[in-house]
């Protein structure tokens, strides 16, 4: 803002010494600016204002009324007493003073216009009091004079004299807003749907924004049937209808606070009414216990937990039931493991052999059907590694853990026709990495070859070795330089190509 006022007023003196004319222009189209400006931001400031006072200021109290989703006809009555007090309006602080009159005006400018021009706005479309905001706007624009002049002191008198009427006039707003309240609480304490509406086109001519008024409204449409609960629950009441009456308190609950007498009958009749309607809830789990409907005996036993009249039978329901979830879960995973063998699913076979152990632990079917499925799925996945890489079957160590694994799928091979194959293979690696291959060498007499895990060759052209299958580093030495030269691979099927081993070359 100060930047703003500071171009304007460069670019008025400017014109000032071209010529009287362009300056008086000038002035005009300044003080536009500063009332287009104050009326631009007067939406803002109102909701921000409202904003930054509700903790001293009655009138804001009523936005919790407002924001909260229901409150029943007494407790509105209370909100609007305690917004109906009298609280004086803080007076917003101003600007200190810095020494310098230009700053200090538009300093003073600025909180004005965050501070009351928006709710000045407001107040100008109403008849109340739109004569006083006149007279506000009109000091605004006299101050704007006084600061295009250069008057800045005077300007700071003038535009300190609106914000103080501009404050007067809000107090005076909040004033008459408490006092519309209090009428309009007493309006419906005693049930007056005429004194409420009075009330709220009083208020609506007062603050039409104020945010307490939906909430009247709204208590106002909920105010006749209350009235009309309240003589049906005396009616079932001198009538001895208990189920009628209780119900009638329930719905007077929902939209209303019951008062604590209320409140006492409310539960006396839930006691009078509980044991039958425990006695039909427990009789329907019972029900559905018969016919193995484990979901629907649950649903009905978790509405008696509600009472504690039939804890004792409900307990023992919940015991069938329990009984009954372990029979079915094990019945069913039994059924699934079964499936899983017959397609030779194993680790599917085993997790539904794990369930059944998970809710019965002795079930020796599980246990045994546990351990087979295992077990095979575990020779398998051995099986399964060993074969994808076959030529590590040549190892010593890796030849001996192949032959165990053979020999521990004995007694499984009439069980899994997918064991079985994966032996016959296993063995069949077995039988090739103990046949040798003559691997011919070729070099230029000069090289030394070194196969690791066989033996040295020496400088030679040509030489064969029988080699197992398998995978081999050749080294070569040349000139006395120990070098690798290649990685030898001697397959399981065909024959291997002559290597050629040249010293300084690599095969």
């Amino acid at each position: 803002m100060s930047e703003r006022l500071k171009a304007v007023v460069s670019k008025d003196l400017e014109r000032q010494e071209k010529s009287q004319k362009n300056r008086e222009y000038a002035l005009l189209g300044f003080v536009g600016l500063l009332v287009i400006v104050a009326l631009t931001a007067l939406a803002y400031w109102f909701s921000n204002n409202l904003k930054t006072t509700d903790k001293s200021s009655s009138s804001i109290e009523t936005y919790q009324i407002a924001n909260e989703a229901y409150e029943p006809v007494s407790q509105v009555e209370q909100d609007l007493s305690d917004v109906s007090r009298d609280v004086v309006r803080p007076q917003n602080t101003l600007p200190s003073s810095s020494g310098d009159a230009q700053q200090d005006f538009e300093a003073l400018f600025e909180a004005y216009q965050s501070d009351y021009s928006a709710s000045m706005q407001e107040l100008a479309q109403l008849s109340w009091s739109a004569t006083k905001v006149s007279k506000i706007v009109s000091r605004i624009t006299q101050a704007s004079e006084l600061y295009a002049n250069e008057e800045f002191k005077s300007g700071i008198d003038a535009l300190g004299s609106a914000i103080k009427q501009a404050q007067a006039l809000l107090e005076e707003q909040e004033a008459n807003v408490n006092r519309i309240l209090n009428k309009i609480e007493t309006a419906f304490g005693a049930g007056s749907q005429a004194g409420i509406t009075q009330g709220v086109a009083a208020l609506q001519s007062v603050s039409p924004n104020h945010p307490a008024i939906a909430k009247i409204q709204q208590s106002q449409q909920i105010l006749p049937a209350v009235m009309e609960l309240s003589g049906n629950i005396k009616r079932y009441a001198a009538e001895n209808r208990p189920e009628l009456e209780l119900d009638a308190l329930r719905q007077l609950s929902k939209i209303s606070d019951l008062t604590p007498a209320q409140k006492e009958r409310v539960q006396n009749l839930e006691l009078v009414t509980a044991r039958n309607t425990v006695d039909s809830i427990l009789s329907k789990a019972r029900s559905a216990l018969n016919q193995k409907d484990v979901t629907q005996a649950q649903n009905f036993l978790n509405q008696a937990a509600k009472y504690p009249q039939g804890a004792g039978e409900a307990q023992v329901l919940q015991s069938r039931l329990n009984a009954l979830n372990i029979e079915l879960a094990v019945s069913r995973n039994l059924s699934a493991a079964q499936k899983y063998v017959n397609t030779e699913q194993w680790s599917d076979a085993a997790r539904s052999y794990s369930a059944v152990l998970a809710v019965d632990s002795t079930n020796q079917a599980a246990q045994d059907g546990l351990a087979q499925a295992s077990s095979i799925d575990q020779l398998l996945s051995k099986q399964a590694s060993l074969l994808s890489r076959p030529l590590r079957v040549s190892d010593a160590k890796v030849k001996s853990y192949a032959q165990d694994l053979v020999a521990d799928s004995t007694d499984w091979l009439g069980v899994s026709a997918q064991l079985a194959r994966s032996v016959d293979a296993l063995n069949t690696v077995l039988v090739k990495v103990n046949k040798k291959k003559a691997v011919r060498f070729l070099s230029d007499g000069k090289s030394t070859i070194q196969i690791q895990r066989v033996g040295y060759i020496q400088p030679t052209l040509e030489k064969i070795v029988e080699l197992n299958p398998g995978e081999y580093k050749v080294f070569a030495t040349c000139n006395k330089k120990f070098e690798t030269v290649t990685d030898l691979l001697v397959p399981l099927d065909g024959e291997v190509q002559p290597i050629k081993v040249v010293c300084g070359e690599g095969i």
